[in-house]
């Protein structure tokens, strides 16, 4: 059965978007802690980009980078679902097969 999906839900995919980004980024920041140490560089990719050089003093930092990363999904998912539902209104969403 074909239906058309005309709405998504803000709220919803945004807090779906921020749970991912927080999720993928645990292995990330655990890898950085046992990696780090003395003379080396540390770059953490994702929604926000983390970079450190030669300290240990921006554990706090790395910590704090998953819930960087919730934030910016939770706000991405609702910019996405509000703008998916601004253009499904123009042109009638997409075609969903539901069985």
């Amino acid at each position: 059965m074909k239906t058309r999906l005309n709405r998504i839900s803000p709220g919803d995919l945004g807090l779906l978007f921020g749970f991912t980004g927080f999720i993928v980024s645990i292995p990330i920041i655990v890898f950085a802690l046992c990696t780090m140490g003395p003379g080396t560089t540390v770059t953490l990719k994702g929604f926000f980009s983390l970079t450190f050089k030669d300290s240990l003093e921006p554990i706090a930092l790395i910590l704090a980078y998953p819930f960087l990363n919730a934030l910016a999904g939770l706000i991405g998912g609702f910019l996405v679902a509000w703008l998916y539902n601004f253009y499904a209104r123009l042109f009638k969403g997409i075609a969903v097969d539901l069985q």
